[in-house]
């Protein structure tokens, strides 16, 4: 039992802060997965992670006040990996809305699940291909990395963070714009020629219907442009999720 204990509480609290860090970001929440997976998965990686991590149980039996104090500090601890999770995956919304605009799907709205709100369709589409690539990138491993080094830098049952710096993340959020448009930069600029072309086309018709002739075309163009342009995007892409555990490493040294 002495030894037992320990294991329990340590088990306990770690999987409070992994079930934060899944359950705030859409590695899970993107797709159907059912709650009694996830309540297994999150159980048996803190398990796993307890068992290899042993000089971080939690040495001394804690009350119920001092509990629900690590409790809090766990869950904690998983929000800020969540949160700079997030950033990445924000990255990929942005660069979605910017076409959305662009050719016109943002006049067309899905009901997304997810949000539980109406979402442009290339936003909705655009959330699933994050998760995708999220683990075609390994941003998984990175996670399980980050994950185990916050464990060594805060272990249950600490007092917290010894270092963190709010401000790194204030100062990373302001670049998502530019993380979000580096993903998408050559299907905008090809949108923006076509509107250029149509400008110029306006000018000179002006019994041309623009908006009738438009917006197919930017349809056509965005979706072709998309298409050629994400098989190829793969270093963006792992910069966005690159970018957000920079973000994480520099935040807490």
């Amino acid at each position: 039992m002495s030894i037992l204990f320990p294991f329990v509480i340590t088990w306990a609290l770690l999987a409070v802060r992994l079930a934060v860090v899944f359950g705030a970001t859409p590695v899970f929440e993107q797709f159907p997965v059912p709650p009694l997976v996830r309540a297994c998965f999150v159980f048996a990686m803190a398990a796993a992670l307890t068992a290899a991590l042993p000089k971080y149980w939690v040495g001394r039996d804690p009350g119920a006040g001092q509990l629900i104090r690590w409790v809090f500090q766990e869950a904690l601890a998983g929000g800020l990996l969540a949160l700079c999770i997030n950033i990445g995956f924000a990255a990929f919304s942005i660069g979605a809305r910017l076409i959305d605009v662009q050719i016109g799907f943002g006049i067309s709205q899905v009901f997304d699940p997810f949000t539980r709100r109406d979402t442009p369709i290339l936003s909705a589409i655009f959330a699933n291909f994050a998760v995708l690539a999220f683990f075609v990138t390994d941003g998984y491993l990175v996670l399980l990395r980050a994950f185990v080094y916050l464990v060594e830098l805060a272990p249950p049952g600490a007092a917290g963070l010894p270092h963190f710096d709010p401000q790194v993340l204030l100062n990373g959020a302001g670049r998502l714009f530019v993380a979000g448009l580096a993903l998408v930069a050559p299907v905008v600029l090809c949108v923006l020629i076509v509107e250029a072309a149509l400008t110029l086309a306006a000018r000179g018709l002006p019994r041309m219907n623009v908006f009738a002739v438009g917006m197919p075309l930017k349809i056509v163009t965005g979706l072709t442009a998309l298409s050629l342009w994400m098989p190829r995007a793969r270093e963006p892409i792992g910069r966005a999720f690159g970018s957000s555990f920079e973000l994480f490493w520099r935040s807490i040294n």
